[in-house]
């Protein structure tokens, strides 16, 4: 994408309601890949750059099955599934006009008398109208006859009909969201396919931009750590990206980010070395996640690479899924099922979850499971510029940690906090109330660096485009330290006295409190119980 379209799109993502729902990892020790769930959404909704706005909601995914974008061949796309994120057309571009095409979808023609689009009985037909925004190189298709647009825009159909929007490898462009005209719309966010019920006319737009960095995704398929060496997970991924529109013309432009390099030397095996002079990654909603080679290993600068090829964001913990890596945090590791050729419980090799501050790798998984691997491109050197930096309420965790009874937490807050906020208070549930009491659902929350973490109301869906990853002082957070939260779901629920140390009163080492770790966006999902004589971080923000 270009800056005034990346900016454009990333203004975009912020406001509004990103839904992930669960995906389990099937651990069966098979020779062959299997298809990752395909429920996942994520609907987020547009700012203006400072204050988030407060149009649209977002629509959720459904059913699971595979999506053909196009691979360049020409061939009519297959889909199946529902939902996404939501984009916003890029800037500077007119919208192209759309031709009437009277067709039923089953070659019927209308009735005599009739105008397209007026209501025609209870089963219909209704007229669908799509609008392609964006530089040539994409377009949408119906998975039956009548929207093809590119040229045919608008027709008549009756019952569900599945929309794909597509591109052509080595075209340059990129799918950058749907728009809904209409509220009733399901065709939302980054997914590429989504089904619509046509029991009325609707209408809804697809932006396309120009594609000037390389693509990081999340496959979409589960594989075996046994398929022989990075090599051969290379040839998958740049297969799902073919099968997905946004390969090179060759369809080699991809690698999967893996390394088999350890104490017997591989060179073919370290990750740097292969990805050469390739620079500037961002995920399929436009997000920035690493500039250079080395921002691709170890803590995250900006955001996780959580979607897939298809624009899903699938997976647990906000759309986190584990996937293979073999990476340690200086791109190489002794971690790898024995150079991926073997599937023993009693062996492992690094994993990362794809939404967690090292999301290269900061797990080891058996291997005699099923994982999704990261898949980056590697054909474009362009610098990322114009990283963008959002306006909002401040969100922080603190640089010294808290034990409780020595303060409230309010005051850790307001004694522990970055530099041009006036005041701080503590996101961690009482026996009152939860941590998510403090929260204004419209505001936007960010990072001090101006990373845009959610609105309130993402925040208290326990939805975050980035983990708290900041410390007070503009420091990354240690990646597995723990913070006080008060309660195992703090962001919706209450706490006791049992889990709030009696509401943060007593460092008796007898009582316990509810604590997290540090290092993924939970912020207040998964707490875990700790002794009230424990010293832990807190989270904090502005009121």
């Amino acid at each position: 994408m270009n800056n005034s379209s990346k900016s454009t799109q990333l203004l975009a993502l912020v406001a509004g309601t990103l839904s992930i729902p669960g995906c389990a990892i099937d651990s069966r020790a098979v020779g062959t890949a299997q298809e990752m769930p395909g429920d996942g959404s994520a609907t987020m909704r547009g700012v203006d750059g400072a204050p988030p706005s407060s149009a649209g909601v977002g629509g959720t995914a459904g059913s699971a099955g595979s999506v053909n974008t196009g691979n360049g061949d020409g061939a009519q796309p297959s889909s199946s599934g529902v939902g996404g994120t939501t984009g916003t057309a890029p800037e500077g571009v007119v919208p192209q006009q759309v031709t009437s095409v009277p067709n039923t979808g089953d070659g019927a023609v209308p009735a005599a008398g009739t105008s397209p689009g007026s209501v025609m009985g209870s089963s219909g037909p209704y007229r669908l109208t799509v609008t392609r925004v964006g530089p040539e190189g994409g377009r949408v298709t119906s998975s039956v006859p009548g929207i093809d647009c590119g040229s045919a825009c608008t027709a008549l159909f009756s019952g569900p009909v599945a929309l794909s929007a597509r591109t052509d490898n080595g075209g340059g462009a990129l799918f950058n969201g749907w728009s809904e005209s209409v509220p009733e719309s399901a065709c939302t966010g980054f997914q590429r396919s989504c089904s619509i019920l046509m029991d009325h006319d609707q209408a809804v737009t697809a932006n396309f931009a120009a594609l000037d960095h390389n693509l990081v995704f999340v496959s979409s398929k589960a594989y075996p750590a046994t398929l022989g060496g990075v090599s051969a997970y290379n040839v998958e991924c740049n297969a799902l990206a073919s099968a997905a529109g946004i390969n090179d013309a060759a369809g080699s432009g991809y690698l999967a980010m893996m390394s088999d390099f350890g104490d017997e030397a591989s060179p073919s095996g370290d990750l740097l070395d292969r990805i050469g002079s390739a620079r500037g990654w961002v995920r399929l909603d436009g997000l920035p996640v690493a500039d250079a080679a080395t921002d691709l290993i170890g803590p995250t600068p900006y955001y996780p690479p959580v979607f897939t090829e298809q624009g899903v964001s699938p997976g647990f913990m906000g759309g986190g899924t584990l996937a293979w890596t073999g990476l340690g945090i200086d791109a190489n590791g002794n971690d790898h099922c024995v150079r991926w050729t073997q599937a023993s419980p009693n062996s492992v090799a690094t994993s990362g979850t794809s939404n967690a501050l090292r999301w290269s790798g900061e797990a080891v998984t058996p291997c005699d499971n099923l994982l999704p691997i990261y898949c980056i491109g590697t054909t474009r050197t362009q610098p990322l510029q114009s990283v963008p930096v959002y306006t909002g309420k401040r969100l922080w965790v603190t640089s010294t940690r808290y034990t409780p009874g020595t303060s409230t937490p309010d005051q850790q807050c307001q004694s522990d906090r970055p530099a041009g906020v006036a005041r701080g208070v503590a996101y961690i549930a009482y026996s009152d109330r939860p941590a998510s009491a403090v929260l204004d659902p419209a505001a936007l929350y960010v990072l001090s660096d101006g990373r845009a973490v959610g609105t309130g109301a993402q925040l208290i869906a326990g939805q975050l485009l980035v983990g708290p990853w900041l410390l007070a002082d503009g420091t990354p957070v240690p990646a597995f330290d723990s913070v006080w939260v008060g309660a195992e779901r703090a962001r919706s629920s209450a706490g006791s006295l049992y889990t709030t140390c009696q509401d943060w009163t007593s460092n008796d080492a007898g009582l316990s409190g509810s604590a997290e770790s540090t290092g993924y966006p939970q912020l207040g999902s998964f707490g875990n119980t700790f002794p009230c004589s424990n010293a832990s971080h807190l989270y904090c923000v502005e009121p």
